[in-house]
């Protein structure tokens, strides 16, 4: 009777194990996206949405946002998506201020977040808690003046009329330990630890999503071009994974700038990939400014835009093989947000010029964070043959022939 009772004992233990070392992602999980088109000058621009719950609180949309730094919920007593299940307030507060001027300000909560398709079927709901920030104030800066986002009258979106906060995932490491949370899961089972967006290309209103977890035939894939991430900051990983983090600019690039006669190459330029900013932005040390000056239009003193018809090209080189530089984003400069308009603002802070390329090269690839292995790669998305878009059209014709032959 000993000998079974230690039997069990041991078998047991070997259960408390197994479930301690259980990863949090054992498969692959596919997020979907929401598309927004917004209409600017007679251009359209986009923005994502992902649908999240808070301790045990229902889905919200909040903004799809690879260069914010972690996950900021706008919150009241009566948000339905913040529930009550697991959830600690801290007294640490926050003030977090985004590129847009939005500022969310309230303290640091700690909780459960439950990932959801738009019909509110639950997808992945992780047992790990996580810090998001519990902002009770949304505000946005405007030179004019200030405009309180949140709270308003009928509990209303506070950002870009769809969104109650913004979900970052920046591999950067964020401040309070609000960060990109698919980093801080673990991952087991064969899969390797990372996620790819696939957003379509530019145009698309549905089929964009979040795939969290890599197979193996995403890491082999033989169309995907593989850089090494920039700025790795393995003595700070972020929390429950051990990843490493890393810059903001997660590429690196030689930006070639070109109009009429005058062309200039900033090399191995900082590179953000943002799909929360609908359309490029080149921010500007001072010292580069008389650099730019030519392949810019001008307010004042200040650099404002890049001229219409310069040509920007981005030649990068792939990570672990002897192959030359590849170009992997081009256009030629006009004024369409979300097309072809590339912002200019100088830095504030001193620091080193970078672009912000954009939600633009989500739009000409699916892009693959292996942070596993330190890669991101890039996979051409195809655009829409006009074959492809007739074979569309006919999928419609037999249920139209149905239809007339019914009525």
């Amino acid at each position: 009777m000993a000998t079974l009772r230690q039997f069990f004992l041991w078998a047991a233990g070997l259960l408390l194990i197994a479930s301690a070392q259980a990863a949090d992602i054992e498969r692959v999980y596919s997020i979907p996206l929401k598309t927004f088109g917004y209409e600017s000058g007679g251009s359209t621009y986009y923005k994502y949405g992902i649908h999240v719950g808070i301790g045990g609180g229902g889905p919200q949309l909040f903004e799809f946002d690879t260069g914010g730094e972690g996950f900021y919920a706008s919150y009241s007593a009566s948000a339905a998506w913040w529930g009550n299940t697991d959830v600690t307030v801290s007294t640490t507060p926050f003030t977090k201020t985004f590129g847009s001027q939005i500022s969310y300000e309230g303290f640091v909560a700690d909780a459960p977040v439950t990932f959801y398709c738009g019909d509110g079927s639950v997808v992945l709901s992780p047992a790990a808690t996580f810090k998001v920030g519990q902002a009770d104030t949304i505000t946005q800066y405007f030179t004019q003046g200030n405009a309180t986002l949140w709270p308003n009258a009928g509990s209303q979106a506070p950002v870009e009329e769809h969104f109650y906060g913004d979900f970052g995932l920046t591999l950067k490491h964020g401040a309070h330990g609000i960060e990109n949370i698919f980093a801080q899961l673990t991952y087991g089972n064969g899969i390797t630890g990372g996620y790819k967006v696939s957003l379509g290309p530019y145009g698309s209103t549905s089929g964009a999503n979040i795939q969290v977890g890599l197979r193996a035939e995403d890491l082999a894939n033989p169309d995907t071009i593989w850089f090494e991430m920039q700025g790795a900051n393995p003595s700070d990983p972020f929390t429950g994974s051990g990843f490493a983090t890393y810059s903001a600019e997660i590429l690196s690039a030689n930006m070639t700038l070109t109009l009429g006669g005058d062309t200039y190459t900033f090399t191995d330029l900082g590179i953000n990939l943002d799909t929360g900013n609908p359309t490029p932005g080149l921010d500007f040390n001072h010292a580069d400014k008389s650099l730019l000056e030519p392949f810019s239009e001008m307010s004042g003193a200040d650099l404002v835009q890049l001229s219409n018809g310069t040509e920007l090209t981005l030649v990068s080189t792939p990570a672990g093989v002897s192959v030359p530089e590849v170009t992997v984003f081009s256009l030629t400069a006009g004024n369409e947000r979300g097309r072809n308009l590339v912002y200019e603002s100088e830095r504030g802070d001193g620091g080193a010029t970078y672009l912000n390329v954009g939600a633009l090269i989500f739009q000409q690839y699916d892009v693959v964070y292996d942070l596993e292995n330190g890669l991101i790669g890039l996979v051409p998305v195809p655009e829409p043959s006009a074959c492809a878009l007739l074979a569309a059209a006919l999928l419609f014709v037999p249920a139209y022939l149905l239809s007339q032959r019914r009525s």
